[in-house]
């Protein structure tokens, strides 16, 4: 590096010193030294110390930009001496190309937990899609005021009192996490959010404390404070109301795009208000509200951020007529319809909804054995009539694949029915029933897990049932009491048809010799095609098993990244996310690395 000087300027008399003798200056430059002493060897202090007009020359320059021998840097990927680990339990939805960079795969999304709510005790179940067994279950809301139930109240629709939270559906995000919409019926309605991974020590014991299975068996015992922690639990991040008391909420879908990509919103439908509330994903706090022309009693988002909406068809007078599909363009809260559903049999109901592959709408059509299929693109309807005896059409899921798989349970005489039927989504055609006995009864929700399994929701026996549909098989597993759950409640839908994501997680050991590292910067190169993104979280902590409890930061969405207000510490744990907004694109990670510095050896 070159100092510079400016002849005949104040401080600046065209000769200086510097430790070897004086110099002059000649046309903006310094000469040589013309010693008094043999000039200096460099070192590194930004000074010419040989006089040469030049400074820090020769010197190793660090990951910092300098020569501080106290900074120190770690990478993963292309470059450095780490190789992907994709197989392990930090990547999720990636592969590595040829060219040794890290993608989104088409084929490996990691769905490896679905979340139930057990509507007549009003708690949510979590269960590991890989065993069936639980590994959690949580009261679906806190009690915030005494204008709420009281958590475990049993859930009762036809009392004129307030009583029980009556959670319905679910929604998984892009973190994992899940959000349940409390129905409440003459009372508070209300929405939760649990955490899959990073929940928070409220305590602050250094601990985090959450429901599990302690014994091993399966299930999660209610009376079992062990495994059942109420509202103490620390998973259980917070409780919003929703609307000013008897709102009903039902429908509920996770916008990853709006207000800012990486936090995302989190629509609510009510019921009986005839409106959506926009909720920041992060904290709950409310965006906007939205009013309707229907009564909102499902939704999705499609990859172009629009919301969907359905009412319920039904012949139920006090539901109203069903009025159809209503958009809302997610940035805008601009509303379009209702576009009435035009059944070719004459059936016009709705009840769940769902998104496939080739951006078509698909409806459960509640009342009638069939399912309607809607393509915003041609504003076509396309009905495919279920075999006669499958029962009402309720829950619906579309996988990878290009199946379509219908939830259906009581038939129009009150049977009870456990059945899920898949058809190809181009043309109805395939046509299959796979009846699961007397085990599985009153079949509401379906959906799917990362290993292309399906799952029955069993409202009649509460129970959750997993079918693979290459053979037929099925496995029965219990749930809580009452489940009611026919949204997307494995987050296969969002993560592939809504915003395909993968993630890689990293670990950082800072500093040799000392607990505590100052995290300085985040760096990565990557691809970006246009409507794809790379960002990134970190978070700090003294130990590894502190990560987990750790404050999470970020989005990070250029690279380098100021990551100096993360607290010092020994780890740090580096989360890159990978997401793209169009099918077959996808952007592409080459490599990463961390920046700290630390503190003197003593």
């Amino acid at each position: 590096m070159t100092e510079s000087c400016f002849d005949g300027l104040p401080g600046q008399i065209g000769v200086g010193e510097c430790k070897g003798g004086t110099r002059t200056c000649d046309n903006g430059a310094w000469t040589p030294c013309i010693g008094q002493r043999p000039p200096l060897e460099e070192s590194c202090d930004s000074v010419d110390n040989d006089c040469d007009g030049e400074f820090d020359e020769g010197l190793q320059i660090n990951a910092c930009g300098t020569c501080d021998p106290l900074c120190e840097a770690d990478g993963a990927g292309v470059g450095s001496n780490h190789d992907w680990d994709v197989e392990g339990q930090g990547s999720d939805g990636l592969v590595e190309n040829p060219e040794g960079g890290l993608e989104l795969s088409s084929d490996s999304f990691d769905f490896t937990f679905l979340w139930i709510a057990n509507s007549e005790e009003g708690t949510v179940s979590k269960i590991d899609t890989r065993t069936g067994a639980e590994v959690g279950r949580y009261v679906s809301a806190l009690m915030l005021d005494l204008t709420m139930p009281f958590p475990l109240a049993p859930c009762d629709p036809n009392s004129l009192r307030p009583i029980g939270n009556c959670p319905s559906r679910t929604a998984v995000d892009l973190r994992g996490d899940v959000w349940i919409a409390n129905r409440a019926f003459n009372s508070q309605g209300s929405v939760t959010k649990i955490a899959h991974r990073d929940c928070v020590d409220k305590n602050g014991n250094g601990t985090i404390e959450t429901s599990r299975d302690a014994n091993g068996n399966g299930t999660i015992e209610l009376l079992d404070r062990e495994e059942f922690l109420g509202e103490d639990d620390e998973c259980i991040l917070f409780t919003k109301k929703i609307g000013i008391g008897q709102s009903v909420p039902r429908a509920l879908a996770i916008d990853p795009f709006a207000p800012v990509r990486g936090v995302g919103s989190v629509w609510v439908g009510a019921f009986s208000e005839s409106r959506y509330y926009q909720l920041d994903a992060g904290t709950g706090e409310l965006i906007r509200t939205v009013d309707v022309p229907h009564n909102p009693y499902g939704c999705i988002i499609d990859r172009f951020g629009s919301l969907w909406s359905i009412d319920l068809g039904s012949t139920n007078i006090s539901y109203g007529p069903p009025r159809g599909l209503v958009k809302i363009v997610s940035r805008t809260g601009e509303v379009s319809g209702p576009i009435q559903v035009r059944g070719s049999n004459g059936c016009s109901g709705g009840y769940g909804i769902t998104l496939d592959g080739a951006d078509n709408l698909w409806v459960g059509a509640f009342a009638c054995e069939s399912v309607h299929r809607y393509t915003p693109s041609t504003d076509s309807w396309f009905t495919v009539k279920l075999p006669s005896g499958t029962g009402y059409a309720r829950g619906v899921a579309a996988d990878r694949d290009g199946w379509i798989y219908v939830g259906s349970s009581h038939t129009l005489d009150g049977d009870l029915l456990g059945h899920i039927t898949r058809f190809r989504h181009e043309d109805g055609s395939q046509l299959n029933t796979f009846d699961f006995g007397r085990d599985s009864k009153g079949t509401i929700g379906v959906g799917l897990d990362y290993e292309g399994r399906v799952w029955g929701v069993n409202q009649a026996t509460s129970s959750a049932v997993r079918l693979d549909p290459t053979t037929g098989a099925t496995q029965h597993f219990p749930t809580g009491t009452g489940p009611y759950t026919y949204s997307d409640f494995t987050g296969y839908t969002l993560r592939n048809f809504t915003a395909p994501q993968g993630t890689y997680r990293e670990v950082f050991t800072g500093c040799e010799g000392s607990d505590v590292a100052v995290w300085k910067e985040l760096r990565w190169s990557a691809s970006t095609p246009v409507g794809t993104s790379v960002s990134a979280r970190v978070k700090s902590a003294l130990t590894q098993e502190g990560l987990v409890t750790a404050e999470s930061f970020g989005p990070y969405e250029e690279s380098p990244a100021d990551i100096s207000g993360v607290p010092p510490g020994k780890y740090l744990e580096v989360e890159m996310i990978l997401a793209t907004d169009t099918p077959g694109v996808t952007p592409i990670l080459w490599g990463f690395e961390a920046v700290w510095t630390c503190p003197p050896v003593q």
